[in-house]
């Protein structure tokens, strides 16, 4: 997985302000991966998301989170997670509730495909269902059969879902929070270029600089002119 520039960084978050999150997810993996990242399964996408973003703002990651219990806001801290598992590729077997299945995990062109269709990314990933010998619609599985392919998908993708144990240090509820490393890494992006549009703002009304020569710049180098400006 290449670096990216400056300037690189902030063509992913122009282009990414008009896309739903698989897209942007797409995008930004397209850029710096060698493979298709739409063969991805989410557990893989999640993975490099992760490893991109240690690469961009560093590995320790600072997040709030709020308690369901009694709404407190607490500060969270956490290194990366290694998203060594990722997910199995092929097709996968199950035997429940009367049914014999075979399904694969789903991809991120499953997931884009799918993304405005309820159930859609399910019967994406069904290969075939027979029930006492006869083959069953897709479309028409019993929600436990459902929620059985759905639980095993899970348990093959490990890295899709990351999440974070808490407890509230105010009531002392303890739960499990979703993290999701799209959305978190968008918002610092989104943050990070707003940081970097006004700093090439101030370089560029005080000294004539073009935005490609004021990126060019070392972080130090900038700062020290930012200073300068600011005496």
């Amino acid at each position: 997985m290449r670096t990216l520039s400056q300037s690189e960084l902030l063509d992913l978050w122009e282009r990414g302000a008009g896309q739903l999150p698989v897209e942007r997810a797409l995008a930004v993996l397209g850029s710096v991966c060698e493979d298709d990242p739409a063969q991805l399964t989410w557990g893989e996408c999640s993975a490099r998301l992760f490893q991109l973003r240690a690469q961009v703002f560093g590995n320790e990651i600072s997040a709030v989170a709020k308690c369901p219990a009694c709404g407190e806001e607490l500060e969270i801290a956490f290194s990366a997670p290694a998203g060594q598992h990722g997910g199995r590729r092929g097709s996968l077997a199950l035997s429940a509730h009367g049914y014999e299945a075979s399904f694969r995990l789903p991809n991120m062109r499953d997931l884009r495909e799918a993304q405005q269709a309820e159930n859609a990314l399910l019967q994406r990933c069904i290969l075939s269902v027979n029930c006492g010998g006869k083959a069953a619609p897709a479309e028409d599985l019993p929600e436990e059969l459902v929620q059985a392919i759905s639980e095993a998908m899970a348990g093959a993708d490990p890295d899709a879902e990351v999440q974070l144990p808490l407890q509230c240090a105010q009531c002392h509820h303890a739960w499990k929070a979703e993290f999701d490393i799209e959305s978190f890494f968008w918002s610092e992006l989104q943050a990070w270029s707003g940081r970097m549009l006004n700093e090439v703002h101030r370089l560029a009304a005080a000294y004539g600089w073009s935005e490609a020569e004021i990126l060019q710049l070392s972080p130090l180098r900038r700062h020290v002119y930012l200073d300068l400006i600011a005496e």
